[in-house]
Protein backbone atom coordinates (compact mmCIF):
# COMPACT_ATOMS: atom_id res chain seq x y z
CA UNK A 1 0.00 0.00 0.00
CA UNK A 2 1.11 3.47 -0.73
CA UNK A 3 -0.97 6.09 1.36
CA UNK A 4 -1.46 5.59 5.41
CA UNK A 5 -3.13 2.60 6.46
CA UNK A 6 -5.00 2.09 9.76
CA UNK A 7 -5.41 -1.52 11.55
CA UNK A 8 -8.43 -1.87 14.34
CA UNK A 9 -9.02 -5.17 15.10
CA UNK A 10 -8.98 -5.64 18.77
CA UNK A 11 -11.72 -8.35 18.79
CA UNK A 12 -10.54 -10.53 16.32
CA UNK A 13 -7.87 -12.65 16.27
CA UNK A 14 -5.82 -13.31 13.20
CA UNK A 15 -2.94 -16.16 13.06
CA UNK A 16 -0.30 -14.06 10.67
CA UNK A 17 -0.43 -10.47 9.50
CA UNK A 18 1.80 -9.65 7.60
CA UNK A 19 1.69 -5.64 6.00
CA UNK A 20 4.32 -3.41 4.02
CA UNK A 21 2.97 0.21 3.20
CA UNK A 22 5.01 3.04 1.84
CA UNK A 23 4.38 5.66 4.68
CA UNK A 24 2.52 5.78 7.99
CA UNK A 25 0.43 2.49 9.96
CA UNK A 26 -1.74 3.37 12.86
CA UNK A 27 -2.62 0.68 14.88
CA UNK A 28 -5.87 1.08 16.36
CA UNK A 29 -6.07 -2.40 18.33
CA UNK A 30 -4.91 -6.18 16.95
CA UNK A 31 -5.05 -9.60 18.26
CA UNK A 32 -2.77 -11.84 16.24
CA UNK A 33 -0.57 -15.25 16.70
CA UNK A 34 2.05 -13.47 14.23
CA UNK A 35 2.79 -10.33 13.55
CA UNK A 36 4.81 -8.61 10.57
CA UNK A 37 4.79 -4.85 9.56
CA UNK A 38 7.13 -2.97 7.55
CA UNK A 39 6.79 1.20 6.59
CA UNK A 40 9.09 1.58 4.02
CA UNK A 41 8.78 5.76 4.32
CA UNK A 42 6.47 6.68 7.75
CA UNK A 43 6.14 5.69 11.32
CA UNK A 44 4.21 2.56 12.75
CA UNK A 45 1.89 4.33 15.49
CA UNK A 46 -0.01 1.60 18.16
CA UNK A 47 -2.92 3.80 19.50
CA UNK A 48 -4.57 0.45 20.71
CA UNK A 49 -3.95 -2.38 22.08
CA UNK A 50 -1.57 -4.55 20.33
CA UNK A 51 -1.53 -8.89 21.57
CA UNK A 52 0.64 -11.13 19.49
CA UNK A 53 0.56 -14.87 21.50
CA UNK A 54 0.98 -18.31 20.38
CA UNK A 55 1.59 -19.84 23.81
CA UNK A 56 5.24 -18.31 24.28
CA UNK A 57 6.62 -18.02 20.51
CA UNK A 58 3.99 -15.51 19.08
CA UNK A 59 6.63 -13.03 17.50
CA UNK A 60 6.10 -9.48 16.76
CA UNK A 61 8.77 -8.04 14.05
CA UNK A 62 7.67 -4.21 13.09
CA UNK A 63 9.99 -2.43 10.50
CA UNK A 64 10.19 1.40 9.75
CA UNK A 65 12.85 2.01 7.60
CA UNK A 66 13.00 5.46 7.12
CA UNK A 67 10.82 6.54 10.65
CA UNK A 68 10.01 5.22 13.89
CA UNK A 69 7.98 2.86 16.04
CA UNK A 70 5.26 4.47 18.73
CA UNK A 71 3.43 1.62 20.94
CA UNK A 72 1.57 3.33 23.23
CA UNK A 73 -0.67 1.47 24.99
CA UNK A 74 -0.41 0.48 28.20
CA UNK A 75 -2.15 -3.17 27.81
CA UNK A 76 -0.17 -4.53 25.27
CA UNK A 77 1.14 -7.92 25.40
CA UNK A 78 3.71 -9.53 23.24
CA UNK A 79 5.97 -12.30 23.52
CA UNK A 80 9.01 -12.02 21.45
CA UNK A 81 9.27 -8.99 19.99
CA UNK A 82 11.60 -7.68 17.27
CA UNK A 83 12.40 -3.61 16.43
CA UNK A 84 13.59 -2.20 13.37
CA UNK A 85 13.44 1.84 13.11
CA UNK A 86 15.30 4.70 11.39
CA UNK A 87 14.69 6.97 14.38
CA UNK A 88 13.24 6.28 17.43
CA UNK A 89 11.50 3.30 19.56
CA UNK A 90 8.90 3.45 22.32
CA UNK A 91 7.08 0.46 23.52
CA UNK A 92 4.68 -0.51 26.74
CA UNK A 93 4.61 -3.80 27.65
CA UNK A 94 1.14 -5.03 29.95
CA UNK A 95 3.84 -7.72 31.42
CA UNK A 96 6.95 -9.26 30.10
CA UNK A 97 8.72 -10.24 26.73
CA UNK A 98 11.46 -10.86 24.82
CA UNK A 99 13.58 -8.33 22.90
CA UNK A 100 15.64 -9.57 20.09
CA UNK A 101 17.76 -8.31 17.09
CA UNK A 102 16.66 -4.67 17.62
CA UNK A 103 18.11 -1.71 15.44
CA UNK A 104 17.11 1.43 16.69
CA UNK A 105 18.73 4.31 14.97
CA UNK A 106 17.72 6.91 17.68
CA UNK A 107 16.72 6.09 21.36
CA UNK A 108 14.91 2.81 22.85
CA UNK A 109 12.77 3.29 25.04
CA UNK A 110 10.94 0.35 26.67
CA UNK A 111 8.19 -0.15 29.97
CA UNK A 112 7.25 -3.58 30.68
CA UNK A 113 6.17 -4.95 34.09
CA UNK A 114 7.63 -8.73 34.65
CA UNK A 115 10.66 -10.47 32.93
CA UNK A 116 12.36 -8.78 30.02
CA UNK A 117 14.69 -11.73 27.80
CA UNK A 118 17.54 -9.56 26.10
CA UNK A 119 19.38 -10.65 23.23
CA UNK A 120 20.84 -8.61 20.84
CA UNK A 121 19.66 -4.28 20.78
CA UNK A 122 21.43 -1.69 19.61
CA UNK A 123 20.42 2.19 19.90
CA UNK A 124 22.27 5.12 18.06
CA UNK A 125 21.86 7.22 20.99
CA UNK A 126 20.33 6.02 24.21
CA UNK A 127 18.45 2.80 25.49
CA UNK A 128 16.36 2.51 28.17
CA UNK A 129 14.67 -0.42 29.37
CA UNK A 130 12.70 -0.82 32.76
CA UNK A 131 11.11 -4.38 33.76
CA UNK A 132 8.89 -2.75 36.27
CA UNK A 133 8.45 -5.20 39.55
CA UNK A 134 10.05 -8.07 36.87
CA UNK A 135 13.92 -9.09 35.66
CA UNK A 136 15.82 -8.26 33.58
CA UNK A 137 16.96 -12.00 31.99
CA UNK A 138 20.39 -12.60 29.39
CA UNK A 139 19.13 -14.24 26.37
CA UNK A 140 22.71 -14.21 24.48
CA UNK A 141 22.87 -10.51 25.16
CA UNK A 142 24.49 -7.65 23.92
CA UNK A 143 23.01 -4.20 24.54
CA UNK A 144 24.83 -1.38 22.52
CA UNK A 145 24.18 2.30 22.72
CA UNK A 146 26.44 4.82 23.79
CA UNK A 147 24.14 5.40 27.31
CA UNK A 148 22.37 2.56 28.80
CA UNK A 149 19.91 2.55 31.50
CA UNK A 150 18.51 -0.98 33.12
CA UNK A 151 15.41 -0.53 35.61
CA UNK A 152 14.22 -3.70 37.13
CA UNK A 153 12.85 -5.01 40.77
CA UNK A 154 13.85 -8.88 40.65
CA UNK A 155 17.57 -8.35 39.43
CA UNK A 156 19.60 -7.48 36.58
CA UNK A 157 21.21 -10.24 35.47
CA UNK A 158 21.84 -13.14 37.83
CA UNK A 159 24.52 -14.98 39.61
CA UNK A 160 25.73 -15.11 42.94
CA UNK A 161 28.04 -13.42 45.75
CA UNK A 162 29.10 -14.84 48.61
CA UNK A 163 31.91 -13.96 51.56
CA UNK A 164 32.93 -16.87 53.99
CA UNK A 165 36.57 -16.23 55.07
CA UNK A 166 36.85 -15.89 50.64
CA UNK A 167 34.88 -14.58 47.98
CA UNK A 168 32.97 -16.84 46.10
CA UNK A 169 31.73 -15.24 42.79
CA UNK A 170 29.04 -16.92 40.25
CA UNK A 171 29.02 -14.93 37.25
CA UNK A 172 27.13 -16.89 34.69
CA UNK A 173 24.04 -14.84 33.18
CA UNK A 174 25.67 -11.43 33.19
CA UNK A 175 24.14 -8.87 30.86
CA UNK A 176 26.61 -7.75 28.38
CA UNK A 177 26.90 -4.10 27.20
CA UNK A 178 29.27 -1.90 25.29
CA UNK A 179 28.43 1.83 26.41
CA UNK A 180 30.21 4.48 28.00
CA UNK A 181 27.55 5.42 30.05
CA UNK A 182 25.98 2.62 32.54
CA UNK A 183 22.82 3.45 35.00
CA UNK A 184 21.52 0.20 36.28
CA UNK A 185 19.02 -0.11 39.74
CA UNK A 186 17.06 -2.62 41.05
CA UNK A 187 15.03 -1.71 43.73
CA UNK A 188 13.58 -5.17 45.16
CA UNK A 189 15.40 -8.90 45.21
CA UNK A 190 18.41 -10.07 42.91
CA UNK A 191 21.46 -9.43 41.63
CA UNK A 192 23.48 -6.86 39.55
CA UNK A 193 25.67 -8.72 37.56
CA UNK A 194 26.84 -6.70 33.90
CA UNK A 195 29.90 -7.23 32.21
CA UNK A 196 30.47 -4.34 30.22
CA UNK A 197 33.63 -3.36 27.28
CA UNK A 198 34.93 -0.10 26.88
CA UNK A 199 35.93 2.93 28.74
CA UNK A 200 32.46 3.90 31.41
CA UNK A 201 31.39 6.63 33.41
CA UNK A 202 28.95 4.58 35.83
CA UNK A 203 26.34 6.83 37.19
CA UNK A 204 24.42 4.69 38.97
CA UNK A 205 24.38 0.66 40.43
CA UNK A 206 22.21 0.66 43.03
CA UNK A 207 20.73 -2.70 44.29
CA UNK A 208 19.32 -4.08 47.83
CA UNK A 209 21.74 -7.07 47.50
CA UNK A 210 24.90 -8.08 45.40
CA UNK A 211 26.39 -6.11 42.52
CA UNK A 212 29.00 -7.45 40.36
CA UNK A 213 30.68 -5.51 37.62
CA UNK A 214 33.32 -6.77 34.89
CA UNK A 215 34.70 -4.34 32.53
CA UNK A 216 37.15 -3.94 29.72
CA UNK A 217 38.29 -0.43 29.91
CA UNK A 218 38.29 2.13 32.73
CA UNK A 219 35.59 2.79 35.31
CA UNK A 220 34.99 6.62 36.23
CA UNK A 221 32.87 6.44 39.57
CA UNK A 222 30.18 9.08 38.77
CA UNK A 223 28.26 11.41 40.94
CA UNK A 224 24.41 12.03 40.43
CA UNK A 225 21.19 12.84 42.18
CA UNK A 226 18.75 10.29 44.15
CA UNK A 227 15.74 12.38 45.69
CA UNK A 228 17.86 15.82 44.96
CA UNK A 229 21.15 14.45 47.34
CA UNK A 230 23.88 13.99 45.57
CA UNK A 231 25.29 10.09 45.31
CA UNK A 232 27.75 8.14 44.74
CA UNK A 233 28.09 5.48 41.50
CA UNK A 234 28.01 2.08 43.68
CA UNK A 235 25.65 1.39 46.57
CA UNK A 236 24.57 -2.69 47.75
CA UNK A 237 22.68 -1.22 50.50
CA UNK A 238 20.69 1.15 48.22
CA UNK A 239 17.50 2.29 50.31
CA UNK A 240 19.01 1.32 53.53
CA UNK A 241 21.67 3.78 56.12
CA UNK A 242 24.98 3.37 56.73
CA UNK A 243 24.57 3.28 60.43
CA UNK A 244 22.61 -0.48 59.93
CA UNK A 245 25.23 -2.50 61.39
CA UNK A 246 25.12 -5.49 58.15
CA UNK A 247 24.54 -4.21 54.53
CA UNK A 248 22.49 -6.03 52.25
CA UNK A 249 24.89 -6.93 49.46
CA UNK A 250 28.34 -6.75 48.36
CA UNK A 251 30.11 -5.80 45.74
CA UNK A 252 32.92 -7.23 43.34
CA UNK A 253 34.86 -5.02 40.16
CA UNK A 254 36.81 -7.39 37.95
CA UNK A 255 38.97 -6.49 35.33
CA UNK A 256 42.43 -7.48 33.67
CA UNK A 257 45.35 -5.51 35.06
CA UNK A 258 45.06 -3.51 31.88
CA UNK A 259 42.86 -0.41 33.53
CA UNK A 260 41.77 1.57 36.44
CA UNK A 261 39.22 3.09 38.56
CA UNK A 262 38.78 6.18 39.44
CA UNK A 263 35.72 8.82 40.79
CA UNK A 264 34.64 12.45 39.69
CA UNK A 265 34.20 13.15 43.51
CA UNK A 266 36.04 16.16 44.55
CA UNK A 267 34.73 16.09 48.00
CA UNK A 268 33.88 13.89 50.92
CA UNK A 269 30.32 13.85 51.26
CA UNK A 270 28.86 11.33 48.63
CA UNK A 271 30.38 7.69 49.01
CA UNK A 272 31.59 6.07 45.81
CA UNK A 273 31.43 2.36 46.88
CA UNK A 274 28.87 1.05 49.68
CA UNK A 275 29.25 -2.39 50.16
CA UNK A 276 29.22 -5.13 53.22
CA UNK A 277 32.38 -6.76 51.19
CA UNK A 278 34.35 -5.25 48.03
CA UNK A 279 36.66 -7.10 45.75
CA UNK A 280 38.54 -5.06 43.09
CA UNK A 281 40.21 -7.12 41.13
CA UNK A 282 43.36 -6.66 39.06
CA UNK A 283 43.08 -3.26 37.97
CA UNK A 284 45.85 -1.11 37.81
CA UNK A 285 45.37 1.94 39.66
CA UNK A 286 41.89 2.53 41.89
CA UNK A 287 41.77 6.20 42.79
CA UNK A 288 44.17 9.28 42.78
CA UNK A 289 46.00 10.90 45.25
CA UNK A 290 43.69 14.00 45.05
CA UNK A 291 40.95 11.94 44.20
CA UNK A 292 40.55 9.14 46.89
CA UNK A 293 38.01 6.47 45.67
CA UNK A 294 35.48 7.11 49.20
CA UNK A 295 34.66 3.61 50.41
CA UNK A 296 32.16 2.71 53.28
CA UNK A 297 32.62 -1.61 53.42
CA UNK A 298 31.60 -2.67 56.64
CA UNK A 299 33.43 -6.11 56.73
CA UNK A 300 35.93 -7.38 54.03
CA UNK A 301 37.72 -4.93 51.77
CA UNK A 302 39.68 -6.83 48.81
CA UNK A 303 41.87 -4.65 46.79
CA UNK A 304 44.72 -6.12 43.79
CA UNK A 305 46.28 -3.47 42.21
CA UNK A 306 49.80 -1.68 41.86
CA UNK A 307 48.83 1.41 43.17
CA UNK A 308 46.21 2.78 45.32
CA UNK A 309 44.36 5.76 47.03
CA UNK A 310 41.15 5.02 49.08
CA UNK A 311 39.03 7.33 52.17
CA UNK A 312 36.76 5.64 54.74
CA UNK A 313 34.16 7.43 55.68
CA UNK A 314 32.86 6.71 59.06
CA UNK A 315 35.01 3.74 59.54
CA UNK A 316 37.32 1.77 58.27
CA UNK A 317 36.22 -2.07 56.87
CA UNK A 318 37.08 -4.07 59.40
CA UNK A 319 39.89 -6.16 57.39
CA UNK A 320 41.73 -5.12 54.26
CA UNK A 321 43.65 -7.33 52.29
CA UNK A 322 45.97 -5.57 49.34
CA UNK A 323 49.46 -6.24 47.89
CA UNK A 324 52.14 -4.91 50.08
CA UNK A 325 52.92 -0.86 49.24
CA UNK A 326 49.83 -0.35 47.20
CA UNK A 327 47.59 0.92 48.86
CA UNK A 328 47.55 4.35 50.89
CA UNK A 329 44.79 6.04 52.92
CA UNK A 330 43.92 9.47 52.22
CA UNK A 331 42.94 11.04 55.62
CA UNK A 332 40.08 13.62 55.06
CA UNK A 333 41.59 16.72 56.65
CA UNK A 334 45.40 15.79 57.12
CA UNK A 335 45.84 14.17 53.14
CA UNK A 336 48.05 10.92 53.15
CA UNK A 337 48.15 8.67 56.23
CA UNK A 338 51.48 7.84 57.18
CA UNK A 339 51.71 4.46 55.26
CA UNK A 340 54.64 5.96 52.79
CA UNK A 341 57.17 4.99 55.17
CA UNK A 342 61.25 4.12 54.96
CA UNK A 343 62.36 0.77 56.69
CA UNK A 344 65.39 0.78 58.45
CA UNK A 345 67.77 -1.69 60.25
CA UNK A 346 69.24 0.46 62.85
CA UNK A 347 69.36 3.85 63.88
CA UNK A 348 72.76 3.86 62.73
CA UNK A 349 71.56 4.46 59.21
CA UNK A 350 69.59 7.59 60.53
CA UNK A 351 72.32 10.87 60.32
CA UNK A 352 71.69 12.49 63.67
CA UNK A 353 71.84 15.46 61.60
CA UNK A 354 68.35 15.70 60.32
CA UNK A 355 67.31 15.98 64.22
CA UNK A 356 69.58 18.57 65.36
CA UNK A 357 68.70 22.06 65.98
CA UNK A 358 70.44 24.78 63.41
CA UNK A 359 72.16 26.97 65.24
CA UNK A 360 74.40 28.78 62.98
CA UNK A 361 76.27 27.83 60.17
CA UNK A 362 79.40 28.70 57.86
CA UNK A 363 80.02 30.17 54.60
CA UNK A 364 83.43 29.61 53.44
CA UNK A 365 85.69 30.83 56.00
CA UNK A 366 83.44 33.13 57.79
CA UNK A 367 80.93 31.97 60.90
CA UNK A 368 77.76 33.37 60.41
CA UNK A 369 75.19 33.44 63.44
CA UNK A 370 71.48 33.19 63.25
CA UNK A 371 69.15 35.74 64.38
CA UNK A 372 68.19 36.02 67.83
CA UNK A 373 64.44 34.94 67.04
CA UNK A 374 66.10 31.94 65.61
CA UNK A 375 68.21 30.53 67.70
CA UNK A 376 66.82 28.16 70.11
CA UNK A 377 70.35 27.87 72.48
CA UNK A 378 69.49 29.85 76.20
CA UNK A 379 72.65 31.09 76.83
CA UNK A 380 72.39 33.27 73.52
CA UNK A 381 68.79 33.98 74.36
CA UNK A 382 69.71 34.95 77.44
CA UNK A 383 72.92 37.41 75.84
CA UNK A 384 70.80 38.73 73.30
CA UNK A 385 68.10 40.53 76.34
CA UNK A 386 70.92 42.29 78.12
CA UNK A 387 72.61 43.41 74.82
CA UNK A 388 68.74 44.57 74.41
CA UNK A 389 68.67 46.16 77.91
CA UNK A 390 72.38 48.23 77.59
CA UNK A 391 70.60 49.58 74.79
Amino acid sequence: ANGNITLGGANNLFDNVDLNAANNINIAGLNARELGIVSSNGDIIGTGAINVQNAGSGTAELSANNGSILLGDVANNFENLTLNAANDASVLETDGLNLNNTRVGGSLNLVANGTVGVGSIQAGTAMMLDAGQGAIIDQSSNLIAPQISLRAGAGIGQGAVSYVDGFNVDELGAINTTTSILSAINTSTGIININNSGTVTVNDLRNSGDIILRNVGDILLGITQVNGVAQGAIDAHYGGSIDDAVYAGNVVIFNEYTDSVYTNGVGFNEIDIIAENLLVQSVIRFGLPEQPIRLRVNNQFTLITTDGYVSYIDGAPRNVTTPEDALREVDRNNGIAGQQLIDIESLDDVDPAIFTEVRNYNYDDISVLLPADQRYDEDEDESAKELEMAE
